[in-house]
């Protein structure tokens, strides 16, 4: 019988570099866990690799692209009893940083369990100009200035993708005052921007390049002129995610009678999720939707709507709901594809639900 150690260092290769993208593995919907939390953290993917055999241990080493990602935390133990000697927690970083050469560096900063950056910074920032993604996490929105304030001088030129989570340990949470701006210098490859429980400060420098957009939590969208400006300057947008209070949503935006339309031009995958405070309030989801234009829109996801709701919306793509219309998957989804033509979404080819409520 085959076993994995039968596999070719090729496959190996390939096995290991998925491996190097997959989340952490030490807790389950980490970063949303009790802080402090029993919990250890785990060595490095790549590390818990070279440690298996000798064999993998010269692949890994041969694979400079495997160590360029660094999870940025402390084990709850050495938090603990060693709060002034961060060095410990981090002595494995140069070695790592030293072992991907000129690979790109992903960054995840977990903030939760670090009273001073400067440490971390310290080790990170002279290679930011090989920084591909950064992920960073804060227990608490007030928290976020501060953090955010430790790199004004940071140069990401390199930068693809960048995420913001606040208040990881609550929904909802939504930041007082805009994301304020923290990077200097031009990030000409930053295509994917995710922020939770924080905003954009909508009138800031244009995301030209910008393809991917998600918004969790970040309820306080301007008026319609200032969305249509900030559409406007990223017109390569092709992907929009919104997980938000609909109707808090609709109210910032105040809507009015014969409002423009804002055309999302190159916009082809679509998902909302309503988030309900109180849970018996409406997501309106359809007036919502009824602000943009969706020339080239393919994918419409929508998750935790009522059937009222669903049916609203449906209404707009003229399509009519029976049960034959959906095909429902193992996952509880339900799918329709080969919607039928709508002048509101002219390419529109498939229809998500998800979560569906009675209602």
């Amino acid at each position: 019988m085959s076993t994995i150690h039968s596999l070719p260092n090729e496959l190996l290769e390939k096995i290991f570099e998925a491996g190097a993208y997959l989340p952490p593995s030490f807790a389950r919907d980490y970063p949303r866990q009790r802080r402090f939390s029993n919990i250890p953290n785990q060595p490095p993917f790549v590390a818990s690799l070279s440690q298996v055999c000798r064999r993998w241990r010269d692949i890994s080493h041969r694979l400079p692209n495997l160590w360029g990602f660094l999870h940025l935390s402390r084990a709850v133990e050495t938090h603990r009893r060693l709060k002034d000697d961060l060095d410990q927690s981090l002595n494995w970083v140069p070695d790592h940083i030293k072992r991907s050469r000129d690979s790109p560096l992903h960054i995840t900063l977990d903030c939760t369990r670090f009273t001073d950056l400067y440490p971390v910074l310290r080790l990170i920032q002279p290679h930011s100009e090989r920084w591909q993604s950064l992920r960073i996490l804060v227990s608490h929105v007030g928290n976020l200035p501060s953090v955010l304030a430790r790199f004004t001088r940071v140069s990401t030129p390199r930068l693809e993708s960048l995420t913001i989570v606040a208040d990881i340990y609550r929904k909802g949470i939504i930041s007082p005052v805009p994301l304020p701006g923290f990077l200097v210098g031009p990030t000409p490859a930053l295509t994917m921007i995710r922020l939770e429980g924080v905003y954009l400060a909508w009138n800031e420098r244009p995301l030209s390049g910008l393809t991917s957009l998600e918004l969790c939590f970040a309820t306080r969208w301007p008026p319609a002129d200032k969305l249509q400006a900030f559409f406007d300057a990223s017109p390569c947008l092709e992907r929009l995610v919104i997980y938000d209070d609909i109707e808090a949503l609709l109210k910032n935006i105040d809507l009015r009678p014969f409002m423009a339309t804002i055309e999302l031009c190159h916009l082809k995958h679509l998902a909302i999720e309503a988030y309900r405070v109180p849970e018996s309030a409406d997501a309106d989801v359809a007036s919502f939707m009824k602000l943009f234009s969706f020339p080239r829109l393919e994918t419409l996801l929508l998750k935790g709507l009522r059937i009222s709701e669903l049916a609203a919306v449906a209404r707009i793509f003229k399509l009519l709901i029976y049960p034959g219309n959906f095909v429902p998957r193992e996952n509880g989804d339900f799918v329709a594809e080969g919607l039928p033509t709508s002048h509101f979404a002219p390419l529109l080819t498939k229809l998500s639900v998800a979560r569906l409520q009675q209602g």
